[in-house]
């Protein structure tokens, strides 16, 4: 069997050190930048990248600090947040996405507002939430805490824009918070709207076997799982 063999110097490229590893900005990358005050409601974590999907868009993070993984299917951050802070409601369309508590509690949420469920994580526990699923998650513990997230798809990229969007639920949250500020939060709202417009618009037969599949295979272990027409 052939080995690869590797220096030091290759493998201090693969390292990503905490202490050294800089916040991301804006992974959507086509919003234009937000009004600080929207920003902190809609997105009040701070997200590290740790390895860093293979691809050319503007959803790679080697910038950041991260390992290049290889591969367009495969990303990890770490995220950090004070108490009461997470991420909003969204949904990754092809990936399962993966939570580890690393410090502190955290509160892993799914599906809309009205059928919301959760489950709360202690350090080292683990969640995984199939693709097509809303989520959201939020630190319920009394400092700050450390998540590792990560994600994995079969087929498909995650370096695609598209791959992760906000839910509208999460859109109708942000909207209400702020009726009446200004022109330029109406701009935000509506350029998020006609995004989540144009996924849904685009969705192929393959895109619905997909959810199909993945509904299909986690009823193996829930058979409550559904996905809508």
């Amino acid at each position: 069997m052939k080995t690869l063999v590797l220096d030091q110097t290759q493998m201090q490229r693969r390292v990503a050190r905490f202490k050294d590893l800089k916040p991301l900005g804006d992974l959507a990358g086509k919003t234009g930048a937000m009004p600080q005050d929207l920003k902190e409601l809609a997105a009040p974590q701070t997200v590290y990248g740790l390895t860093s999907p293979t691809g050319s868009n503007d959803r790679n993070f080697w910038d950041s600090g991260a390992v290049p993984a290889g591969t367009p299917n495969f990303g990890a951050v770490y995220v950090t947040a004070p108490p009461g802070a997470g991420a909003g409601a969204h949904i990754h369309r092809y990936s399962y996405e993966n939570f580890i508590a690393l410090k502190g509690s955290w509160r892993i949420a799914w599906n809309t507002p009205d059928q919301e469920e959760h489950v709360d994580l202690e350090p080292f526990d683990m969640v995984s939430v199939p693709p097509g699923a809303v989520r959201r998650f939020e630190n319920i513990g009394d400092s700050e805490g450390l998540l590792l997230a990560f994600a994995y798809a079969d087929q498909h990229s995650l370096t695609d824009s598209r791959e992760a969007i906000m839910a509208p639920c999460e859109i109708d949250r942000l909207e209400k918070a702020f009726a009446g500020a200004g022109p330029e939060y109406g701009t935000h709202f509506d350029r998020m709207r006609q995004t989540a417009q144009a996924v849904a618009a685009g969705e192929t037969e393959e895109d619905r076997r997909f959810a199909r599949e993945v509904a299909e295979f986690v009823s193996v272990e829930a058979p409550q799982a559904s996905v809508e027409p």
